[in-house]
């Protein structure tokens, strides 16, 4: 979810909206997401929101690798 929502974010927001939404997501919701992790004992979710922040910092808004695989039906 979270890769998605920065995702969104990139490819639809103006300029002065994902200036806005870049410091509160770093500095308000990922806190708030690993210290619900932490509560909920849920630690294995902590690298998977990490990894999505850095796949939006290291990766295109239209890139095709997604991070993960994905099995075509052919």
């Amino acid at each position: 979810m979270n890769r998605n929502r920065i995702l969104f974010i990139r490819r639809n927001a103006p300029f002065f909206k994902k200036m806005v939404f870049y410091p509160y997501f770093i500095l308000l919701v990922v806190p708030r997401n690993i210290l619900a992790y932490i509560k909920d004992k849920n630690y294995n979710f902590i690298p998977m929101l990490l990894k999505a922040v850095w796949w939006n910092i290291s990766h295109n808004k239209n890139s095709k690798n997604l991070g993960y695989p994905v099995n075509s039906i052919k």
